[in-house]
């Protein structure tokens, strides 16, 4: 009965992952944003809700093993494994932006991570701990990341409307030229016309 309901879970998680993904692809639409930026808000915060809950009740238990373990393992996972198996299945297109700045982004919070809990090297003390200063410091992090989230998102919107625009411009400018050429025409046959009946 077990293996029945793992069986059960299973296919409800792919299912569930497929309609996340068309969801998020609606709402990239339907925003004018890019796929990339729904990827790094509503799908990265949809999926890590879990983790976070996680490492929430494990550090109000005192296990804080498991709180770190939990993070950690999981970026692990998802940058190894995950991306992994998916440009294995299927080649992933990277953008130049987010070689240049989402990804020194995630490099850069690791290492400020690093250097946060590496108290007994950096400051001789007997334990490495995550401190209240420490987790703010993070979350300041991530309101910086956030912020440039809204920037992209906006100048990712302004760009759309402007190509839309221009596009609606371009079918103008074209209908215009051709009834253009079209009323030529029908005045050149209409004086053809006249001095044939003259």
């Amino acid at each position: 009965m077990t293996y029945l309901w793992l069986l059960i879970g299973f296919v409800l998680l792919i299912k569930g992952a497929d309609y996340f993904v068309k969801g998020a692809s609606s709402i990239a639409t339907a925003l004018r944003v890019s796929p990339l930026l729904v990827g790094l808000t509503i799908v990265a915060f949809g999926t890590s809700s879990p983790e976070a809950t996680v490492s929430m009740v494990a550090a109000f238990e005192g296990n804080a093993g498991v709180a770190i373990g939990n993070v950690i393992g999981s970026n692990i996972f998802n940058i190894t494994f995950v991306v992994g198996l998916t440009a294995f299945l299927f080649p992933l297109k990277v953008e130049n932006e987010t070689i240049r700045k989402e990804i020194p982004f995630t490099l850069l919070a690791g290492v400020a991570l690093l250097i946060l809990v590496s108290d007994v090297f950096l400051q001789s003390v007997s334990a490495n701990f995550i401190t209240r200063s420490d987790g703010l410091i993070l979350l300041v992090f991530f309101a910086v990341f956030l912020y440039y989230i809204f920037e992209v998102a906006r100048r990712d919107r302004k760009k759309q409307a402007s190509v839309s625009v221009d596009a609606e411009g371009t079918f103008v400018g074209k209908e215009y030229l051709v009834y253009d050429r079209w009323s030529r025409c029908h005045n050149s046959w209409w004086r053809f016309s006249c001095k044939w009946s003259d």
